[in-house]
This record gives C-alpha cells, sequence and structure tokens, in this order.
C-alpha cells in the first residue's frame, strides 16, 4: 500500500509528503516502480521514520539511509513508500513475527541495493527484482 512518499521541499530538507501510521510493519523504498530498501518498523512507522528525517550523529545506519534518500532526490520529484503490517501469528505455540520473516524474505529474494545485511551470503545468489506493484522481474 502506498503509504507516502518522501520529497524535498523548497527548503531542501527530507520530508515525508504525509504523516505514516503509528502501528508496526515492513516498508520499502521505491523509485521509478523498482524498489530500493525494505526494513521493519518493530516500534512503529511513524517512529522509525523520525530516525531517518532527524538521525543522531552517532546512527551510521539512519545517517546512511538519509545521504542515499537525499541523492536518489535529486533525480526524482520523489520516491514512494510501501508498507504493509502482516499479522502475527505463531507454530507450534511459538510466536511468529510475520513483519520480521516478510523482511528477511524479501531481501533474500529481490535485489535491493541499499539492504546491505546479509548481503556477502544473499547476493552471491542470482537475484530477481521487484517492481512497485510485486511484479517479478
Amino acid at each position: 500500500m502506498l503509504a507516502s512518499r518522501w520529497i524535498r521541499p523548497p527548503n531542501g530538507r527530507l520530508a515525508l509528503e504525509r504523516p505514516l501510521p503509528r502501528w508496526p510493519g515492513v516498508y520499502a523504498f521505491v523509485q521509478y516502480e523498482r524498489a530500493l530498501y525494505v526494513g521493519i518498523a518493530a516500534s512503529g512507522l511513524n517512529s522509525r521514520f523520525s530516525a531517518y528525517l532527524s538521525p543522531g550523529a552517532s546512527d551510521p545506519t539512519h545517517l546512511r539511509m538519509q545521504a542515499l534518500l537525499i541523492e536518489a532526490l535529486k533525480s526524482s520529484a520523489f520516491l514512494d513508500i510501501l508498507t504493509i503490517a502482516p499479522p502475527n501469528s505463531s507454530w507450534n505455540g511459538w510466536p511468529v513475527n510475520a513483519s520480521a520473516g516478510l523482511e528477511v524474505g524479501l531481501i533474500a529474494h529481490y535485489d535491493l541495493p541499499w539492504n546491505i545485511r546479509g548481503a556477502g551470503k544473499i547476493r552471491a545468489r542470482r537475484r530477481r527484482t521487484i517492481s512497485a506493484e510485486g511484479h517479478h522481474q
């Protein structure tokens, strides 16, 4: 679901087109119908994205992502933010975090250039790209 967009208003700062929901979920940054990054917001999408807007000086992940977003917005008016909040479940009485499983599965299966977690092992395999509509390419 298209939840919002990253934009650069006239003041040049990174901004969201509209606020994101407070619930936890999985999100993707999409430019020109290609997913660039997939992440999980365990504490809520709104709070996760606040860290991208104002990363701390000692927060390398959010600083890296902010720089990538700003660079991408030099060639595009916006980047789509897709979100989903899959329900958790259980397996043999054990809790299953559906969001965490979805994030790991997407990173393992698709070529997401901004995701670096597990990049060595995962990128050793040939992966497909995913478009904004969820079509395999």
